[in-house]
């Protein structure tokens, strides 16, 4: 999470919210009075792409595995090997994981460059924080 809070923290003012048991990790405020909430997940390098877990687990206490829709607005995905942030909408994500492209357009995958971190925060400022960013 730190990564993350060290590359919005130059863009837009963010938040941590108190305590732990939150269904998102920080809240930021891309345009005054807009704050969107966001879960941080590390993505791991597979090929030509990029992936991130979806869901929460519990399965440690015995429960089940829990997605995210309408419990926090983007995931805000560090790579270490890219030494990068990605911000991606929740409801774009999969069922169980998210993949970005890192290279070349593939049929209906999600290209990384879209979704840099730094890009999503500007189309978001320049929307007024209601528009998703625009998918390449």
């Amino acid at each position: 999470m730190a990564n993350v809070l060290a590359a919005l923290l130059p863009i837009c003012p963010v938040s941590i919210p108190f305590g732990d048991n939150q269904r998102y990790d920080l809240v930021i405020e891309p345009t005054s009075g807009r704050f969107l909430r966001l879960q941080v997940k590390t993505g791991r390098i597979e090929g030509p792409s990029l992936y991130w877990n979806t869901t929460s687990s519990s399965m440690h206490r015995g429960g089940e595995k829990y997605g995210y829709l309408g419990q926090a607005d983007y995931f805000a995905i560090w790579s270490p090997e890219l030494n990068r942030a990605f911000l991606v909408p929740v409801s774009m994500g999969g069922r169980h994981h998210g993949c970005l492209r890192l290279t070349g357009p593939w049929g209906k995958a999600l290209l990384a460059n879209d979704h840099d971190l730094e890009r999503v925060l500007t189309e978001l400022a320049a929307s007024g924080g209601t528009a998703p960013p625009s998918i390449g």
